[in-house]
């Protein structure tokens, strides 16, 4: 399809010009980017995809080769590696970065070609939503007109 091979000449050319932001991802660069080319061509070919896993994993491969870690797809895309560099590769994140950061990875991970996955770790934890608001809460916003509202609304009320 012409989409596909757009998308794919696309994917190719951000692959190829892609220079990470981050101090540490830039500075590891010319070491890691063969292994971050190759870790995310395996797991997509969608130019959004692309651009977002390649921030992710540029930094991530820095930590690993900061850690002295061999650089290729199967230890980078390894479960245990990755969460190791969440735990301790990151310590200034907040909780919920982290979360999304190691969901990424685990997603890159799975998406590529290497051999089945082990069970997934604890989730980290952290607030997604906000509880909804309590009834008290309501009527402190309103003022107490919720309850007006309601009655003047109510078919029993003035015919």
């Amino acid at each position: 399809m012409p989409n596909d091979t757009l998308d794919e000449a696309a994917a190719a050319t951000m692959l190829r010009d892609f220079v990470p932001r981050g101090r540490r991802a830039a500075r590891a660069w010319p070491h890691t980017r063969t292994a971050v080319s190759e870790a995310v061509a395996a797991s997509t070919s969608a130019p959004t995809n692309t651009a977002k896993y390649l921030s992710h994993v540029s930094d991530f491969a820095a930590w690993a080769h900061d850690q002295g870690l061999p650089l290729t797809p199967a230890v980078l895309l390894d479960p245990e590696v990755i969460e190791r560099y969440i735990e301790i590769g990151l310590p200034e994140m907040a909780d919920g970065t982290r979360a999304t950061r190691r969901a990424i990875l685990r997603r890159i991970a799975r998406l590529s070609a290497l051999p089945p996955q082990r069970p997934l770790p604890t989730p980290i934890a952290y607030r997604r939503v906000r509880p909804p608001y309590t009834p008290d809460e309501i009527k402190g916003f309103l003022g107490g007109r919720c309850e007006s509202a309601a009655l003047a609304g109510s078919p029993s009320q003035g015919s």
